[in-house]
């Protein structure tokens, strides 16, 4: 059992025994060594009577009352819940299945309480033990997150003294031999702890002592971008036929670095290399910058650049990336910046003087706790006194981090070009290419500076000679880009010389969908990473080839051709090739592309007969990955672009339709269509994963078709099997950081779910039995609760502005730093019944039948 575990589980016994460590420190200053152990004894023993007074006051009769449990029922339920904390062991296992959630692990403690009791068919007082078992779950939770902190506090006190710590170790043991029976339980917990501790102790020792080496870093993987030739300017110097090589450092300049937002200011600034300066050039403070952007904004370019401005100080610079050395963290855990360093295999003196740079952080796929994490590894790495002067810099896209008002760090939001830098740009490519670009060219891509000022686009557009319209979007730019005429095939059968001069025209087609086909295989397999095992790209190609009637042999060689990919090789005991594209939007562009494809000729048909193709195809591919957030604006984009090409007849039926298809999916399965989709080669494994996959991303799909109807609740025939597809997907709603307002949850049964972090804004869940649902830090504003059951539901840190409660079971309802502002009430009686439970809550005014109480009104003592 790790140390961690074993505090908590010390806390839980605790609150059956004594007040813990006393006397005993006195009683073992015989073998303390320069107070090591002493000192060690009485800080384990008062954190954790510390928290175990946290559990005592919510088994006090007041506290109890304030969760409406009543006053006759009091105290069996507290001796119930001490005898379960009696008999009960929670171990490292125990969390790690109950994901570290407050609900699965209530939902433990409570089958555990049910097989003590020989499991009988009625048990008393059910719903006001599992009341307070979430509340202790609530502690626990904490408590484990803390403990990890202060063991390694523990640790590091220790390990300041580590012969005595050696020493005290042999006498503590030599105590325990001779003592052990003289010792109360509580008191030999401690002793057992502060063991852990000294062994773990002796284990870091001798790890420092063969300490392996860091894992290397890319900054020079980096740096070599700088002089290398940008991908669609890479020619082969013996070809006749090449166009003009172009390097990364002849068209960046100093004068093309992105202005940027500083926080929440509305103004640009245009001194970025100043800026970046003050986290290389460091000075005797620990710094951290959170570097936000669009894709192809520039970002990792960005570090190129770190890396050849600051050549001086180019050893003290590490770059690393989330999706690849970082991609097997444990983003729950609460030590996040030990969790990075054991990664990397850094200690913390390590980064003394250094400046890490950890570029995506978009890439991995954390949940909603990336301001969490943010704010983690800025208390333990910023704030870290063993730590001097150091820099933490982080890249990541926009709109994937919420509540920016509270986050710790610094932070800075990449611009697209303004018109100056794309003049320049431009000239500067032009000059260098001898090519051609129309003043009316430059002046629809300056019209769109928004899209096209991002430079990967507009360098693309710029080396394919891309025509632009007026109101160009970033899909618009990649379907032209990607045509099968006029396009990057074209731009490779113009400056590529080959046997057969005609031969990517013949088989253009065939590299498209090998592009879409490798692109979907990466959705589907390895999205946080964005690559392909070569063995799985040559299948691909091995699989249109078979079904070409050209039966071309080469397609595996010619498709690199198409010089969006990079081949990169990774040698990691043995040689493999992954295939990767050359920016992330691209891979997301051709996702969309794909799934649209399956879907354009059905939606233009718009019966029956195509309502069923949709049903049949589209589950091809939305069965396994995740609808990011882009790849959901690019659907969206080329969706209601054909929906503003269809008659007037067919946009009125165009919802419906669509409302029809889901239905449908909903009661026959979502393969019912196509039912060998999750049957290929009989792999029967994650049926019900892939079918709640499924379901997720349609229901995506349908929000982002319905975007131009506000208010819009979509209906559906039976909504009993809405309610199991919710329930079902439960645990995973927490990874899709959508809307689901849309969705009717009027009168659903939803008891007891795990729906932390969902946005419900606005959303009916008017009678909807929401009775011990987890809703902490959920978007639930304008929710109309009224007549709902939220009995025991946590709803802590919610979001719940203007919601309604009229009529709402709230007995033992968690507010807990929710934010209820102008809410609003049925009647004063339902406010006063939960008074103690809303005094945790944040608001200045409620409503109360249109009338406005103010919080001084309810709280007067806090005047």
């Amino acid at each position: 059992m790790g140390i961690a575990v074993s505090i908590v589980s010390a806390i839980l016994k605790s609150v059956v025994g004594d007040k813990l460590g006393s006397g005993l420190a006195k009683d073992l200053i015989g073998i303390s060594i320069d107070g090591v152990s002493e000192k060690g004894i009485n800080e384990i023993a008062d954190f954790i009577n510390n928290r175990r007074s946290k559990i005592e006051s919510i088994l006090l009769r007041e506290n109890m009352k304030s969760m409406n449990i009543p006053e006759d029922h009091i105290d069996y339920v507290v001796a119930e819940i001490r005898d379960l904390f009696s008999k009960i062991s929670i171990t490292d296992e125990v969390f790690r299945q109950c994901k570290y959630n407050n609900m699965i692990l209530k939902d433990f403690m409570w089958e555990e309480y049910v097989e003590f009791k020989n499991k009988p068919s009625h048990i008393e007082c059910e719903s006001e033990i599992k009341i307070c078992l979430f509340a202790v779950v609530e502690v626990l939770n904490k408590a484990m997150r803390e403990s990890e902190d202060f063991s390694n506090k523990m640790l590091i006190q220790i390990s300041n003294a580590a012969d005595d710590a050696n020493v005290g170790l042999q006498k503590i043991s030599e105590y325990m031999d001779s003592n052990f029976g003289k010792l109360s339980v509580d008191n030999q917990a401690i002793l057992e702890i502060l063991k852990m501790i000294l062994k773990q102790n002796q284990g870091d020792s001798a790890k420092n002592k063969e300490k392996k080496h860091p894992v290397k870093s890319r900054t020079q993987e980096y740096a070599d971008k700088w002089n290398a030739n940008m991908f669609l300017n890479d020619f082969d110097e013996w070809d006749e036929k090449a166009g003009v090589n172009v390097k990364l450092s002849d068209v960046y300049i100093d004068e093309h670095l992105p202005h940027f937002i500083w926080g929440e200011n509305v103004k640009e600034s245009d001194n970025l290399d100043a800026l970046i300066s003050q986290y290389i050039m460091n000075s005797n403070e620990n710094k951290m910058l959170l570097i936000l952007g669009q894709p192809g904004i520039g970002k990792s370019t960005l570090i190129t650049w770190i890396t050849v401005k600051f050549k001086e100080y180019l050893e003290n610079i590490l770059v690393y990336r989330f999706a690849e050395e970082l991609k097997n963290i444990h983003w729950q855990k609460s030590n996040i910046a030990r969790e990075i360093l054991d990664a990397l295999n850094f200690s913390y003196n390590d980064l003394d003087g250094k400046t890490l740079i950890l570029d995506g952080f978009d890439e991995v796929n954390i949940g909603d706790n990336r301001r969490e994490i943010l704010d983690s590894l800025y208390g333990d790495l910023i704030y870290n006194k063993r730590i001097k002067n150091f820099s933490l810099i982080i890249t990541c896209r926009e709109n994937y981090i919420y509540r920016f008002e509270r986050i710790k760090c610094k932070y800075i939001t990449l611009q697209a070009w303004n018109e100056r830098q794309i003049r320049s740009f431009c000239n500067i490519f032009i000059n260098k290419t001898k090519s051609n670009l129309s003043e009316y060219t430059i002046y629809n891509v300056i019209v769109n500076r928004e899209i096209l000022g991002i430079p990967l686009i507009l360098y693309m557009v710029l080396a394919l000679d891309i025509a632009i319209e007026k109101d160009s979007s970033i899909v618009d730019v990649y379907d032209r880009i990607f045509a099968l005429d006029g396009g990057i095939y074209e731009r490779c059968i113009n400056n590529k010389r080959f046997a057969d001069k005609h031969r990517i025209t013949n088989i253009k087609k065939q590299i498209h969908q090998i592009s879409r086909e490798i692109a979907i295989w990466i959705f589907e397999n390895n999205a946080s990473e964005a690559s392909i095992l070569q063995e799985e790209y040559e299948k691909i190609c091995l699989h249109i080839e078979q079904g070409s009637k050209l039966k071309h042999k080469t397609f595996s060689q010619d498709f690199l051709i198409g010089n969006y990919f990079r081949l990169i090789k990774h040698c990691e005991g043995i040689e493999t090739e992954k295939i990767y594209f050359i920016h992330r939007s691209i891979y997301e562009y051709f996702v969309a592309e794909t799934i649209y494809n399956t879907m354009e000729n059905a939606i233009l048909r718009l019966s029956t007969k195509s309502q069923e193709e949709i049903a049949k195809n589209i589950p091809l591919y939305i069965k396994k990955g995740v609808l990011s957030n882009t790849i959901s604006e690019y659907l969206q984009h080329k969706i209601m672009k054909l929906y503003d090409k269809l008659d007037v007849k067919k946009r009125k039926k165009f919802y419906i339709w669509w409302e029809s298809i889901i239905d449908n999916m909903m009661y026959r399965g979502m393969f019912y269509y196509n039912k060998n989709i999750v049957l290929e080669g009989n792999d029967y494994r994650n049926i019900i994963s892939k079918e709640n996959r499924c379901f997720l991303n349609l229901i995506e799909i349908m929000r982002i078709v319905n975007t131009k109807r506000k208010g819009y609740v979509m209906h559906v025939e039976d909504k009993t099997q809405l309610e199991k597809y919710i329930k079902s997907c439960s645990l995973e709603l927490e990874v899709y950081k959508k809307n689901y307002s849309f969705l009717n949850f009027k009168n659903m049964w939803l008891q007891g779910l795990e729906l932390s972090g969902i946005n419900l804004r606005g959303a009916n869940l008017r009678g909807a039995n929401l009775k011990n649902v987890n809703l902490e830090r959920a978007d639930l504003r304008e929710v109309d609760f009224s007549n709902a059951i939220l009995t025991g539901a946590n709803l802590r840190s919610a979001r719940l502005e203007k919601a309604i409660f009229n009529r709402t079971y709230l007995n033992g309802t968690n507010f807990y730093a929710a934010n209820i502002e102008n809410t609003n009430w049925g009647n004063m009686e339902e406010i006063q019944k939960i008074l103690l439970q809303l005094k945790s809550a944040s608001f200045m005014h409620i409503y109360q039948d249109k009338q406005r109480i103010d919080r001084k009104e309810l709280f007067p003592a806090e005047n």
